[in-house]
């Protein structure tokens, strides 16, 4: 499988990829009412979440403290950059980068575990 991601030199042996899509939707039953007299609404449409789960490894602790920065810098606190996220299961998206996680085990030094979230978002915002 092939994936990339804009800001990353590699993403490593990706372990898990997930997508989840929902709809922000409000159920309402009706008063005196059971629920299949509700009224449902869509507020704010669909949103697609992607998080990935993966091992970063290097051959040598400066090239893995390297890779260290790369997944670090991608949230800065100015998240408007938007990033391109390829996946050859899942398509292509632009993304937001939500959260990213980094852990070290013992007795390994040049291998990381990380997991990275990401939000699918428009380009224009």
């Amino acid at each position: 499988m092939v994936y990339s991601l804009t800001g990353l030199s590699t993403l490593g042996s990706i372990t898990t990829e997930s997508l989840k899509k929902e709809a922000n939707v409000d159920n309402m039953p009706l008063p005196l009412s059971d629920s299949q007299d509700s009224l449902t609404f869509d507020f704010t449409g669909a949103q697609a979440n992607l998080s990935l789960r993966g091992i970063q490894n290097a051959i040598s602790v400066p090239a893995l403290a390297a890779l260290a920065t790369e997944m670090k810098n991608l949230v800065s606190g100015n998240q408007s950059a938007t990033k391109v996220y390829v996946s050859d299961l899942l398509g292509t998206f632009n993304v937001k980068i939500a959260s990213v996680s980094i852990e070290y085990e013992g007795g390994v030094p040049l291998k990381f575990n990380y997991s990275l979230d990401m939000v699918h978002s428009s380009t224009s915002v």
